[in-house]
């Protein structure tokens, strides 16, 4: 019987260790979604940045072939969201992240102005005129 009993409290505080160092590993969140522009087109290559708004600790991803994103193991707390992309107007918003619940966030982007620049390279011929015959 003792040492069944002892086996049962090695058991018991093997447990007990076991479950109390679990909190330790699971104090994250997750971010993850897709980017699309207004008419939901998925927008690959997208550079998306978070900054926890009380350590000012910033992580950046680019969005994949088809706008998927994902930030995992991130800690729980405010950030500052941003994604950018060329051609698009530049998305700011406040996100709160919390303890074990992912959070699944879809950015829709505006297209923004568009301007093209360009370069002329090559001189202009000077005009010739035909000589008059003596």
């Amino acid at each position: 019987m003792n040492i069944a009993l002892r086996a049962r409290r090695a058991l018991l505080s093997g447990l007990i260790i076991a479950l109390s160092s679990l909190p330790a590993f699971s104090q994250s969140s997750s971010l993850q979604g897709m980017v699309s522009d207004g008419q939901g087109a998925n927008i690959p290559e997208t550079v998306i940045t978070i900054v926890n708004l009380n350590t000012s600790t910033a992580r950046k991803v680019v969005s994949s072939a088809i706008g998927a994103y994902s930030f995992v193991q991130v800690p729980p707390g405010t950030y500052k969201l941003e994604a950018q992309k060329p051609g698009f107007r530049t998305l700011v918003q406040n996100v709160t992240l919390q303890i074990d619940v992912p959070l699944t966030l879809n950015l829709a982007l505006e297209v923004g102005q568009v301007s093209e620049t360009i370069n002329v390279t090559e001189e202009v011929a000077s005009e010739r005129r035909p000589r008059a015959c003596p």
